[in-house]
C-alpha cells in the first residue's frame, strides 16, 4: 500500500479516471451487471511515489451502456478510501474503466466493493494480496466472469483497459456427433456420414474430413440443416481402413466442436464358397462325394481341399479346379478309418479385386450305435432309505464302467460308478441326501466298436420322512413362584431343529416358547403365574427332509402356598394336644400309686 492514506472513510476525490468505449467481443448473458474486472495494489513502481498508480478496472459485459456516474469504489482493509466516479460517465457494452489512485489500496487481506449511484452493491473482489512490486494483478477469468465464487479471479500479467483473455470459455459449450451408415463397404460402394450439432445450429458450416489407409486427408464441406442435423457421402478408391470426424468452428454464442474419429472399413468384393458332401455320416473306409462352388462364378479357381480331426490341425486332402459354372467337384475314396469326428474344409485366397473366401462342413466316422437303459427299485422312497439303481447296455457289454448322474432337487448333481456284469447289467445303492424329486441318468463311453450311450432321465420322488415328538413335566404339581420343566425328544434324533412350546394357562390364554434339540432332545425351564391347571404341547413344523409332528398334550397344576400363619398354629395346636394326652394318660397311674399306699 501506498503512504498518505487519507484517513476520511469517503472522499470525492479528482482521479485519472479513463473511460474506454472500445467494444470487445462480448458474450452476453454471462453476467449481468458492471463487474469489478481488475485490481492492481502492487505496481511494479516504488508505492511511496506520487505517481505510482494503484488502479481497479471495471469492465461492461451487458449488451448496452451504463451510466456509471456518481458509482463509487471503496476498500475495506485498513484506512478504507472511497472514490466516486464522475458525473455522466458512461460505460460502454464491451467497454472498461480506470480508477486509479496513488497509495489507496492495501497490499494484504485488501477487498474492493463497487455501489451504484444509490448506495446499493454492485459487485465486489474475493479477498486479495499482492506483496510483488511485479506486473501482475487480480483479473476475473475468463474476462468478466462473476460467479460470486473465489475461483473467478486468478493473479496473472496485467491487461490493463483490455480483456483478461478467456473469453471463448465463456460461451456456450456445444458438440457435434459423426456416424456412418455402415462400418464396411466394399471398392466402389458409397460410405454415408451424418450427424448432428448440439444445441441445433443451422446454416453452420460443417467439415467432414476422411482419412486413408496412407493417412491422407480429404475434407469436405457441408451446411448444417434447420435441426442442426448434416449429411454427407463418400466414395473411397482404396482398400483397407478409413476413418472420419466432423467439427464445425462455433459462432457468438457457442464454442466450436469437434467430433471423435469414426472408423470404418473398404473392402474388395466379397465372393462365397459352398461345400456339400454326398453323407455326413460314413462307415470307416467309405467313400465320399465332395463337391462345391465359388460365387461370384469364376473360372479357373483354385481351390484346396483339407480335411482334420476336430480339435487338430489341418491335412491337405487335394486341389480342385473351379469350370466355369464356378464348380467344383472330387471323389474321396480312402477315407479315414478311425471313429470320431471330422471337418472339411474348401477355401481359395482371392486376388486383386476378390477376397478369398472357405466354407467347412462336418463328418463323422461312426462306430455301431449302442443303447443303455436305467431303473430305481422304488418311484417312490422316504427319505433316510436306500435305493437300488440297475439297468443294462444293448448289446451287452461286460466289465465296462457305467457312470450314474444323479440330479437333487435343487439342480446340483453327484455321480456314482459301477461295472456291468457278464450279462451287461449293472447295480449301484444310493442314500439320497434331500427330500424331493430326482432324476438319474446312466452312461457309457463306448469302446473300439460301438459308440457310447446315454440313457433317459429317469425320475424318483424322495419323500420326506415323518418325525414323532413328545414331552413330560417335571413336576406335575407346583406351589406358585416355582418352575417346571418341560423335557422331550424328537425322532429321529435331530440337532438344530426348532421346537415350538406351547404352554395354556387356567384361563386358556397362551404363552409360547421355543427350544433347540441336540441329539433329538430339548428341554425349557418356566415359571407359571397363574394357579391351576396348565397345559403343555411341543410342535415343529419340519425342514426339507423330515415332516412337522406335534407332541400329546401334557399337563401340570400350580396351587397356592399354605400360609405360616396357619402352619405355625397347626403345629402349636399339635403340641398343646399331644401334652394333654400324656397327661391323661399319667392321672390313673398316680391314684392307683395312692391306694396301694394305704395302710391295710
Amino acid at each position: 500500500m501506498g503512504m498518505g492514506r487519507s484517513l476520511s472513510v469517503a472522499l470525492v476525490v479528482v482521479v485519472l479516471a479513463l473511460t474506454f468505449g472500445v467494444r470487445r467481443a462480448v458474450v452476453f448473458g454471462q453476467t449481468s451487471h458492471v463487474v469489478i474486472n481488475e485490481v492492481e495494489l502492487n505496481p511494479p513502481e516504488d508505492d511511496r511515489l506520487s505517481t505510482t498508480m494503484e488502479w481497479v478496472e471495471l469492465y461492461n459485459p451487458t449488451a448496452t451502456p451504463v451510466d456509471i456516474g456518481g458509482w463509487k469504489v471503496s476498500t475495506t482493509h485498513g484506512q478504507t478510501v472511497t472514490v466516486t466516479i464522475p458525473s455522466s460517465t458512461i460505460l460502454q457494452s464491451g467497454g472498461y474503466h480506470i480508477v486509479q489512485r496513488a497509495g489507496w489500496l492495501d497490499n494484504d487481506d485488501e477487498c474492493v466493493i463497487l455501489d451504484n449511484a444509490a448506495g446499493n452493491e454492485v459487485d465486489r473482489t474475493r479477498t486479495i494480496s499482492d506483496d510483488d512490486n511485479d506486473g501482475r494483478a487480480w483479473a476475473r477469468f475468463p474476462n468478466g466472469k462473476d460467479t460470486d465464487s473465489a475461483g473467478d479471479w486468478a493473479f496473472q500479467a496485467s491487461t490493463k483497459s483490455a480483456s483478461n483473455g478467456g473469453e471463448e470459455l465463456l460461451k456456450t459449450a456445444s458438440s457435434i456427433t459423426c456416424s456412418v451408415n455402415t462400418s464396411s463397404i466394399q471398392v466402389g460402394g458409397s460410405i454415408g456420414v451424418s450427424g448432428a450439432i448440439q444445441p441445433p445450429i443451422a446454416g453452420a458450416t460443417v467439415s467432414v474430413v476422411y482419412i486413408s489407409p496412407a493417412a491422407v486427408t480429404t475434407t469436405y464441406s457441408t451446411t448444417s440443416q434447420s435441426d442442426g442435423t448434416y449429411s454427407h457421402a463418400f466414395t473411397p478408391a482404396q482398400v483397407g481402413s478409413w476413418s472420419v470426424r466432423a467439427s464445425w468452428p462455433g459462432d457468438a454464442t457457442y464454442r466450436s466442436a469437434e467430433s471423435q474419429t469414426v472408423g470404418f472399413t473398404v473392402s474388395k468384393l466379397r465372393t462365397t464358397i459352398v461345400l456339400s458332401l454326398s453323407k455326413d455320416r460314413l462307415s470307416p473306409g467309405e467313400t465320399l462325394t465332395i463337391s462345391g462352388s465359388i460365387a461370384p462364378a469364376v473360372s479357373g479357381l483354385t481351390v484346396k481341399l483339407e480335411y482334420r480331426v476336430q480339435g487338430a490341425a489341418y491335412f491337405a486332402l487335394t486341389s480342385v479346379v473351379t469350370d466355369d459354372s464356378g464348380s467344383f467337384f472330387y471323389v474321396w475314396r480312402d477315407t479315414p478309418r478311425q471313429i470320431g469326428s471330422y471337418d472339411l474344409r474348401a477355401s481359395w485366397t482371392g486376388d486383386e479385386r476378390h477376397e478369398g473366401a472357405e466354407a467347412r462342413a462336418s463328418l463323422t466316422i461312426a462306430a455301431t450305435p449302442s443303447s443303455i437303459t436305467v431303473q430305481v427299485d422304488q418311484l417312490a422312497s422316504v427319505f433316510g432309505q436306500t435305493i437300488s439303481i440297475n439297468g443294462s447296455t444293448v448289446p451287452v457289454h461286460a466289465d465296462v464302467y457305467v457312470e450314474l448322474t444323479l440330479a437333487r432337487p435343487d439342480g446340483s448333481t453327484t455321480t456314482r460308478s459301477c461295472m456291468t456284469s457278464t450279462d451287461g447289467i449293472y447295480r449301484a445303492t444310493f442314500v439320497p441326501d434331500k427330500a424331493g424329486s430326482w432324476t438319474v441318468k446312466a452312461q457309457w463311453s463306448g469302446d473300439a466298436d460301438h459308440e457310447g450311450a446315454i440313457s433317459s432321465g429317469l425320475i424318483f420322488t424322495i419323500e420326506k420322512a415323518p418325525t414323532v415328538v413328545s414331552i413330560t413335566v417335571s413336576p406335575s404339581s407346583v406351589d406358585e413362584g416355582s418352575s417346571v420343566k418341560v423335557s422331550g425328544a424328537i425322532s429321529p434324533a435331530l440337532t438344530g431343529a426348532l421346537i415350538s412350546v406351547t404352554l395354556t394357562r387356567p384361563d386358556g390364554s397362551i404363552v409360547p416358547r421355543s427350544v433347540t434339540s441336540s441329539d433329538g432332545l430339548f428341554s425349557d425351564n418356566y415359571t407359571p403365574g397363574s394357579i391351576g391347571r396348565w397345559t403343555v404341547r411341543a410342535s415343529w413344523l419340519g425342514n426339507e427332509n423330515y415332516l412337522g409332528s406335534t407332541s400329546e398334550q401334557s399337563s401340570f397344576t400350580v396351587s397356592k402356598p399354605f400360609p405360616l400363619a396357619l402352619a405355625v398354629l397347626a403345629i402349636m395346636a399339635v403340641g398343646v394336644g399331644g401334652y394333654l394326652v400324656l397327661r391323661a394318660r399319667r392321672k390313673p397311674e398316680s391314684r392307683e400309686t395312692q391306694l396301694d399306699s394305704r395302710p391295710a
